[in-house]
This record gives C-alpha cells, sequence and structure tokens, in this order.
C-alpha cells in the first residue's frame, strides 16, 4: 500500500518551512521561543480554524461513507469492494433427463416398428429371377439332370413340399391342389413311374425326360433355368388349369376332392384329376377327368365341365316325374293347376264330371338330363296321350275326347333325397 508524504508541518507562526532539495541539508529548527501565555492562545486558535476548513472542504470533494466499518478508516485509502460469494449449483435432473430419453426412444421405435409393417412397400425388379424354397430343403448346387429328375422323384413319392424347392411357382392361380394331402391323394390313382433323364449336357436348359403316369408313357422337354449362386432350376415347377362351367353357378366343383371356383385359374403339377360335385344326383363324366401329363402346357389352359344325372339322379327324377303325372290324372278339372294337361268346354259342366286317363307309357324311351339353362335341373321333354269325358250342366255328353300334350318337366336335383323332389311342368 502506497504512503502519502506528511504534511509539513506548520511554524509557529503559521508558515510553511522552506522546501529543502535532496541533496541539501535539512535546516536546523530554530530554538523554539517562548511565547507569553496570553499570546500563544492566540495563535493556536486560528490554527485549529484552517484545520476545521480543510476537513471540510475535503470531505465536501469525496462521497460520504456511513457505513460503520469506514468510520475509522483513512478517507483517501482505496478499499476494494465486498466479493459476493458465488451461489451454490443446483444438481443435474438426471431423473427427469433419463426419463425423457427413454420415452422419445420409445416413439422412434414405435414409429419405426408402424414404418416398416404398414409404410414400407418395397418395390421388386421383375427382371431380376429370385427362387424362394416353398419347401423344408435348403437350395444347393445342382445339375440340370439333378433338378429334373429330383423334382419327379418327388412327385413320385407323393412329396409335393419338396417338388416346388426345384423351382419357381410363375402362375397366379389357386394353390389348393398344392396341398400335400391333396396331392398324395390324386397321386394314388395317378403314379409317376420309371423316370429316365435322357440328356447328358450338364449346362443344358432344355432337359429331355420320359416317365410313366398312371401307366402312360409321357415324354416331355422341361426348361430350366441357371441362378446365379451356381445352381440350375425348373423355369416353372406348375402350371395352371382354368374350369369352365356355364349355367352351373349353385354347383359345387371339386377337383381331386378340392372344392374349387369355376372360371378360376388353378395351379397343378404332372397328374390327373378327377372333377366331381359331391352330390348324389349330378355327377361329372370320366371325359372330364384332366390328364396333365407334364408341364407344357400353356398357363391357363381351358377345361370345359359338363355335369350330368347319376343314374341314382336319373331314377330319382323318372320316379318323381311318374308320381306327379299319376296325381295330375287322378284330379276332376278340365285344367287342373301345376299339371301339363287343359282343355276348355264350349258351355258349364258338371263340377266333378271330368275324368282323364293316360295311354301307354310316355316315358319309356326318354332319358331325363340337366337343363342348358340351369344345370343343377333334371329336364326331360314327353309327349301325353291322354282321354277326357266329362258332362254339361244341361245333362249332355261331349262322349270321349283323345287328347294330346306336348310338355317339359324339370325338377331341383341338388338334394339327396328322391321322395322330396318337387316337379314342375310347362305347358
Amino acid at each position: 500500500m502506497r504512503h502519502r508524504p506528511e504534511a509539513p508541518r506548520p511554524s509557529p507562526r503559521g508558515g510553511v518551512p522552506p522546501h529543502t532539495g535532496s541533496h541539501q541539508q535539512p535546516t536546523q529548527p530554530a530554538a523554539p521561543q517562548r511565547w507569553p501565555a496570553g499570546t500563544h492562545a492566540q495563535h493556536e486558535a486560528p490554527q485549529a480554524d484552517r484545520t476545521a476548513f480543510q476537513r471540510t472542504v475535503n470531505s465536501a470533494a469525496r462521497p460520504a461513507f456511513t457505513h460503520a466499518q469506514f468510520e475509522a478508516t483513512d478517507q483517501d485509502r482505496f478499499v476494494a469492494p465486498p466479493v459476493e460469494q458465488e451461489h451454490a449449483r443446483a444438481p443435474l435432473p438426471w431423473k427427469a433427463a433419463a426419463y425423457t430419453l427413454v420415452l422419445v426412444l420409445t416413439i422412434a421405435v414405435g414409429l419405426g416398428y408402424v414404418y416398416v409393417k404398414y409404410l414400407n412397400t418395397q418395390v421388386y425388379d421383375p427382371n431380376t429371377l429370385v427362387i424362394t424354397n416353398t419347401g423344408p430343403e435348403p437350395a444347393k448346387r445342382r445339375s440340370p439332370q439333378e433338378t429334373v429328375r429330383g423334382y419327379l422323384e418327388a412327385l413320385a413319392a407323393g412329396d409335393i413340399e419338396k417338388a416346388l424347392t426345384f423351382g419357381e411357382i410363375k402362375g397366379d392361380g389357386s394353390r389348393a391342389l398344392l396341398n400335400p394331402d391333396a396331392h398324395r391323394r390324386m397321386r394314388q390313382k395317378a403314379p409317376i413311374t420309371e423316370i429316365m433323364v435322357h440328356t447328358t449336357d450338364e449346362k443344358a436348359l432344355n432337359v429331355e425326360v420320359s416317365y410313366r403316369l398312371a401307366g402312360n408313357k409321357v415324354e416331355a422337354t422341361m426348361p430350366l433355368v441357371k441362378v446365379e449362386n451356381g445352381f440350375y432350376a425348373l423355369a416353372n415347377v406348375t402350371t395352371s388349369v382354368l374350369l369352365e362351367l356355364n349355367n352351373a353357378q349353385r354347383l359345387p366343383l371339386r377337383l381331386a376332392g378340392v372344392e374349387v371356383e369355376e372360371f378360376e385359374a388353378i395351379e397343378v403339377v404332372p397328374g390327373i384329376y378327377e372333377l366331381s360335385t359331391g352330390l348324389d344326383f349330378i355327377e361329372f363324366p370320366s371325359s372330364n377327368t384332366i390328364t396333365i401329363s407334364s408341364l407344357q402346357f400353356a398357363q391357363k389352359t381351358p377345361f370345359p365341365a359338363i355335369p350330368q344325372l347319376t343314374s341314382k339322379g336319373s331314377e330319382a327324377f323318372r320316379t318323381a316325374v311318374a308320381r306327379s303325372l299319376e296325381a295330375c290324372v287322378a284330379r276332376t278339372e278340365l285344367a287342373p293347376e301345376g299339371c301339363p294337361q287343359a282343355r276348355r268346354a264350349a258351355r258349364p259342366i258338371v263340377e266333378g264330371s271330368v275324368r282323364w286317363q293316360l295311354v301307354g307309357n310316355p316315358f319309356a324311351r326318354v332319358e331325363p338330363g340337366l337343363s342348358t339353362q340351369d344345370q343343377t335341373r333334371a329336364t326331360l321333354n314327353a309327349d301325353l296321350q291322354m282321354t277326357l269325358t266329362f258332362e254339361y250342366t244341361d245333362g249332355s255328353s261331349p262322349g270321349t275326347e283323345e287328347v294330346h300334350v306336348s310338355t317339359t318337366v324339370s325338377a331341383d336335383m341338388m338334394g339327396s333325397d328322391g321322395d322330396k323332389l318337387e316337379v314342375r311342368w310347362e305347358r
């Protein structure tokens, strides 16, 4: 701390001693003079007044401090202001930060799942060949000959799942017949035997083969493709067929025991597929059996399905028609409702006097069939020969009259109980 030099003391007369340089010897103070008692008091009063005045001036030039700690401090000395102590820092909110982080991660994971599951639609290049293994056997290196033989041997063993691993299903038809149970049932009736591979070129993309399908010899060419990971696969392991069934929307359609839809493409493998309805009165003939000898069929090859009455259905229909006609002949009206016969009288007749009689057997040489308009209904055309007698109210009678009736009769054959068949006659 810098000290200010002491102020020169005033001389007894109030004067200031002369300044002496740094190299000059200080002047020796004069011997103190003694003043009379009254005179000394007179000189001390002015000196006190000057000191009080000087303090007043200095006090006006500086700001006043009233705090107690500055009362005894030299007013000309610099004093540093008090330093405020730093406030203690609050602890970081770790728990809130952790909760926020968990919430953000949960939302991010949820949004990612929604995007991948529902919004991310991948577009595949149709020119890139991808072999998808539909069976349990993983893809491995194999030659064209191994591929063809492996496929046919899997079919022969009734293992459709393994057979499908040898290539790709390109068709977009129903795969109902690629079911293992359905394939095994079909294969029992149409076994594949005597498999022979004739092509020896280990890089061939068309392999000549021969085998027997249900005892019938088949010769075929099976196209292949070479896949990027070094093995050969069949260009297609199935072909598709299309069943055409007209005017039979209500008729069940089963292929190899599996119910399918009409005009729907169906994926199949080499085999023999029988059509059926599962009904007692309607069936498909053996001529409607579909034989797929190889995979060389064009995609969606159409096959017509034409149902017919079973022998049981034909007999049930004939019985129902005969029963209905017998009831009509017993009627006592000229034009009984729901019957094929009808006659008009010239004059009023006696009620209950009408007598109908059937001549011969009108159905002896007529075979019933299914209607072309609705192949769920049996129908037949008949020429009826009948006789008619009645009386007029005046007591006269026209005698016995011969009546010829050409009619068509039909019945719904979707049921299985012949006694419940309802016959409908057309005049």
